[in-house]
């Protein structure tokens, strides 16, 4: 919920190390291959057995987010790692409920609405990410900065030797990391899901799919250097976007000085919540909203088509979904490695 300066000063950072740490190049690719490959294998040995695949994603989507924020991999029988996740789902249910617009619907008796746990779990998540910054700064190194936490410690330091004006604090890292872990978990492993019941609806588009990949890259683990050879593929994954809607309502926004609109006068700091189904079904935007068609993201001469309407994440907080290269991938490893079938 930051806004102002210190908003401007973390996103900068963010975007910047992640990038530096692999996100959307193919310095990434092993660690999401090798998740990839292991989550695969999973699915595997439940030898066509209905299971619900969500805890098999989201823990491996997760570690490769851990990879690029603390440089960690978990083991999935860990407990505290299994805690994370469980409590990282149950924050996302939460942060939607009817308590954040009717606030006194928070304190009805017996905690209808899970206010209580939701709290009590977001205070474990930040004690779980204050003690990843315990361990960081113990082990401090200036010549060994691998991970997104060493970088912000690091950045820290040059602003207290230079005296430069900051809003970098451990409390704000600590902070900086449970966002990043939640919004990338969440939205990565939401996308995989929905690919799965698109894949299982749709088997014509999953065979189309699947002749593209083994045609242009054959069996051997997707980079992200495939990505415009494979152009269905990407165009699957956009329309997965669009038609299942992954983050209907997501964090709030707000102008910095009034706006008119439609002939409303929105003033500077009002909560704006943006409407993303009326984007995705707007049928003069897209023709047929109603129907699943990845065509629509390719043009006559097979080319990927990028419209601007297509904000999955609507737009300043798409930087921190974190999860758009980690799913892509995962998605191509789903289609190419084991074809999903129920």
């Amino acid at each position: 919920m930051a806004s102002g300066e210190p908003w401007r000063e973390h996103r900068k950072f963010a975007f910047d190390t992640l990038k530096d740490f692999g996100m959307g190049t193919t310095r990434l690719d092993a660690t999401v291959q090798e998740e990839a490959v292991l989550m695969v294998e999973e699915i595997g040995e439940h030898n066509g057995e209905p299971f619900d695949p969500k805890h098999v994603i989201s823990s491996h989507v997760a570690n490769v987010i851990c990879s690029m924020v603390f440089r960690r991999q978990f083991k999935h029988d860990d407990s505290r790692f299994k805690g994370l996740i469980k409590l990282s789902h149950e924050s996302h249910r939460a942060i939607v409920s009817i308590a954040n617009f009717l606030p006194w619907t928070a304190r009805l008796p017996w905690d209808p609405l899970d206010v209580g746990r939701m709290i009590a779990n977001s205070d474990a998540l930040h004690t779980f990410c204050a003690d990843i910054v315990r361990e960081h700064v113990e082990t401090y190194d200036e010549n060994c900065i691998e991970d997104l936490v060493s970088a912000y410690i690091r950045e820290m330091k040059k602003h207290e030797q230079t005296n430069e004006q900051t809003t970098m604090s451990y409390e704000n890292l600590e902070i900086l990391i449970q966002d990043l872990f939640l919004a990338g978990v969440h939205s990565t492993t939401n996308a995989l899901r929905w690919s799965i019941v698109c894949l299982t609806e749709y088997p014509e588009i999953q065979e189309r799919l699947y002749k593209e990949i083994t045609s242009s890259i054959g069996i051997r683990s997707p980079s992200v250097l495939d990505r415009s050879s494979l152009v269905h593929v990407e165009a699957f994954y956009m329309e997965v976007f669009r038609f299942c809607n992954l983050q209907i309502l997501s964090l709030m926004h707000s102008s910095t000085e009034t706006v008119t609109f439609k002939g409303y006068a929105i003033p500077p700091d009002a909560a704006v919540i943006y409407d993303l189904v009326s984007v995705f079904s707007d049928p003069a935007i897209w023709g047929d909203p109603l129907v699943f068609r990845p065509d629509r993201f390719i043009d006559d001469h097979g080319k990927l088509i990028k419209r601007d309407e297509l904000i999955p994440f609507f737009l300043a907080n798409a930087v921190v979904s974190g999860g758009r290269w980690s799913g892509w991938s995962f998605c191509y490893s789903l289609v190419a490695s084991c074809r999903v079938s129920f």
